[in-house]
C-alpha cells in the first residue's frame, strides 16, 4: 500500500498559488539549479535530441525552457492556467499550453518521449488514468521519464514503528502518494510500459524530512557556507589572504557529497524515484 501525504489538495488553484510564489525568485537562479542536476544528467543520457518530447504537468515551464535551450524539441502542458499565462508573459515563444494530463490535447503517438516530474502521485484514485494518456500520446518504443515520491525503507520502518506517522491532521486533505519501487513498477507495467530503470534520488531531502533536527542543521550549515563564499568574493584586482583551512573545508564538502551519492544510501533514504520506461509494441490499451 502506498504512503499517503496530507496537507492541501493539489488542484489547479493550489499550483497557481505555489508557482506564483516561486516566480518571485530570479528565474536565472532557478535555471542554474537545473544545470548539472541529477535529472538533467539522466535526460542528457536518455532523451532523443531530434524527436518531439512532451512534459505533462510542466508548471513554470523551467524544464521546457532548459531543454529548449539545449536544442531539444519539447512542448509543455499544465492545467494551472494562471501559471501558464504568467509564463507566456515572460517567455512569449515558449511552447507551453493549458491542458489536462488526463485528457491531453495531442494526437495519438505524437511524441517520442513523455516527461512527468512529480505529477502522477497527486491523484487520490491513483495514477492509472494519467499513465493511460501518457501511453496513448507516445509512439511505439517511446520513452516514459517519470518521478514520484519514494516510500523508502526508512519511511516504511517509521510507518511500522510510529502510529501517528503520516496520519492526517484536522482539516488536512489528500496531497500525494509515495510508492515503493515494486509498487510503481507494477503500476507502470500494467499500462503497457517496459521498465528500464528505477533509481532513488534526492537523498538530502529524504534525510531532512525524516530525521529530527536534520533540516535545521542543514540550513545552518548552508547559511554558514554562503557567508564564507561571500567573504571570498573580491574584485579581480583585489588581493585577499584565503584562510589556510579553506582547501580542507572544500575537500570535506566534496567527500561528503560523494558519500551521499552512494546508491545504498539513496536506496535507504532517498526522497524520490526516477522511472525510465518504454512503451511496448503491441495493441493499444
Amino acid at each position: 500500500m502506498p504512503l499517503a501525504f496530507y496537507g492541501k489538495r493539489a488542484d489547479a488553484s493550489f499550483w497557481d498559488s505555489h508557482w506564483k510564489r516561486i516566480l518571485k525568485e530570479d528565474i536565472g537562479s532557478i535555471m542554474r539549479n537545473l544545470e548539472g542536476s541529477f535529472l538533467a544528467q539522466m535526460m542528457k543520457k536518455w532523451l532523443p535530441k531530434e524527436e518531439k518530447i512532451l512534459e505533462g504537468g510542466c508548471g513554470l515551464g523551467q524544464w521546457v525552457l532548459y531543454l529548449k535551450g539545449k536544442g531539444y524539441n519539447i512542448v509543455g502542458v499544465d492545467f494551472a492556467g494562471a501559471t501558464i499565462r504568467q509564463v507566456k508573459n515572460l517567455f512569449p515563444n515558449l511552447p507551453v499550453v493549458v491542458g489536462d494530463i488526463l485528457s491531453l490535447p495531442f494526437r495519438k503517438e505524437e511524441f517520442a518521449a513523455y516527461l512527468s516530474f512529480g505529477v502522477i502521485e497527486h491523484f487520490e484514485e491513483g495514477p492509472a488514468k494519467a499513465l493511460v494518456e501518457a501511453y496513448r500520446v507516445l509512439q511505439e518504443g517511446g520513452l516514459f521519464f517519470c518521478t514520484v515520491p519514494y516510500f523508502s525503507p526508512l519511511r516504511r520502518l517509521k510507518k511500522v514503528v510510529f502510529k501517528s506517522y503520516h496520519q492526517p491532521k484536522a482539516n488536512e486533505e489528500f496531497y500525494q502518494w509515495a510508492f515503493t519501487k515494486r509498487e510503481v513498477m507494477n503500476l507502470v507495467r500494467m499500462q503497457g510500459f517496459e521498465v528500464r530503470r528505477i533509481i532513488p534520488f534526492d537523498l538530502i531531502k529524504g534525510i531532512k524530512d525524516e530525521f529530527l533536527g536534520a533540516r535545521e542543521l542543514y540550513e545552518l550549515l548552508r547559511a554558514r557556507s554562503h557567508r564564507i563564499e561571500a567573504t571570498m568574493k573580491v574584485g579581480k584586482n583585489d588581493v585577499v589572504n584565503k584562510p589556510a583551512w579553506l582547501p580542507a573545508c572544500k575537500g570535506v564538502k566534496l567527500g561528503l557529497k560523494r558519500i551521499l551519492d552512494r546508491y545504498l544510501l539513496r536506496n535507504l533514504f532517498g526522497h524520490m524515484l526516477l522511472i525510465i520506461a518504454e512503451k511496448q509494441r503491441g495493441e493499444e490499451r
